[in-house]
């Protein structure tokens, strides 16, 4: 992860953002603050998150990494949406998403399938900003970093006619973080605990170049 710019991450649900936390604490040594929107009403969302990001990115904020969570992908693309534009251009932090593709068929994920469903969440992702903002702007894809047995990690690119091209990672599961660390709805927290740093421990590659 770069150390030259605060990072925002942004998430589909909580147990990403303990699995990221985790990550951070023992293997970047870095401090994080999070933010899970579930906490609050629709109502009351809005500043919380316009509060806690003008706070990460103020002069007197310690901490180097930003990991929000919301109810899913549904949720999440109109949040990054709404906070693309103030994210690249207003706070200037670097971006992560970090995504479950949902794939059930693994094999297949080098084939059309799962470049299908990653090309899907990015059109997904420009038709939202496409109906935020006046001004030209869209998703491209930039490149492929890596592709590992439970993730792969790439690069998309925000533009938006009137200030620079804003570059982003993406962070996806294949199928989903409970399927690559083996969760299930009948682990308590110790358990999912144990399974989230066993999951770190055995596939330390997962997070290289985007986090």
């Amino acid at each position: 992860m770069s150390q030259e710019r605060d990072r925002v991450v942004l998430c589909e649900g909580r147990r990403d953002v303990r699995l990221l936390k985790r990550f951070h604490d023992r293997e970047r040594h870095c401090s994080c603050d999070t933010f899970h929107g579930g906490n609050y009403t629709a109502d009351n969302l809005k500043n919380f998150e316009s509060n806690k990001l003008q706070q990460f990115t103020g002069r007197r904020n310690r901490d180097d990494v930003f990991l929000k969570s919301e109810g899913g992908l549904t949720d999440l693309k109109p949040l990054f949406a709404r906070l693309a534009r103030p994210l690249f251009h207003t706070f200037e932090v670097a971006v992560c998403l970090v995504v479950d593709l949902d794939r059930a068929d693994h094999d297949r994920w080098d084939g059309l399938g799962g470049r299908k469903r990653y090309h899907d969440l990015l059109d997904g992702l420009d038709e939202r900003v496409d109906d935020i903002y006046t001004r030209n702007c869209g998703i491209t894809h930039d490149q492929f970093y890596r592709r590992g047995q439970y993730t792969f990690a790439a690069q998309a690119t925000f533009t938006h006619d009137g200030y620079a091209p804003a570059a982003f990672d993406v962070l996806a599961f294949r199928s989903s973080l409970e399927d690559a660390a083996g969760i299930t709805d009948e682990d308590d927290e110790e358990d999912e605990t144990a399974k989230l740093d066993a999951f770190l421990t055995e596939n330390p590659e997962s997070f290289d170049r985007v986090l």
